[in-house]
């Protein structure tokens, strides 16, 4: 709760909020890259776990609060979104595919 509750009108405690709810089942990410805000791109974040399977999860702050929501993963247990490459854009997506070594399709 102390490292991911999230403010706003409705505050959600730490283990509510989509990284705590995955620090909670996973632990700390074995390697984690943050970006802040850069001109239009949103502040965003990639916690990628190397333990047992290999899974990623792409956090992207759309409000400029700091309430950071799921919106994309390999992991079939949770949901990301379809236009995620929309919402981070162009340069975002390729940075995020260098971090987990996938080279996404962008357009």
């Amino acid at each position: 709760n102390e490292s991911f509750t999230e403010a706003g009108r409705r505050p959600v405690p730490g283990w509510k909020s989509d990284r705590g709810r995955i620090y909670c089942r996973y632990g700390a990410p074995d390697d984690k890259l943050e970006r802040q805000q850069e001109g239009k791109a949103r502040p965003y974040q990639v916690w990628r776990y190397t333990r047992e399977r290999s899974r990623h999860y792409v956090f992207a702050d759309r409000t400029g609060l700091g309430t950071y929501v799921l919106i994309m993963t390999n992991d079939k247990k949770e949901v990301g979104q379809a236009n995620w490459m929309d919402i981070l854009g162009v340069y975002a997506v390729e940075d995020v595919g260098r971090f987990v070594g996938i080279s996404f399709r962008v357009q």
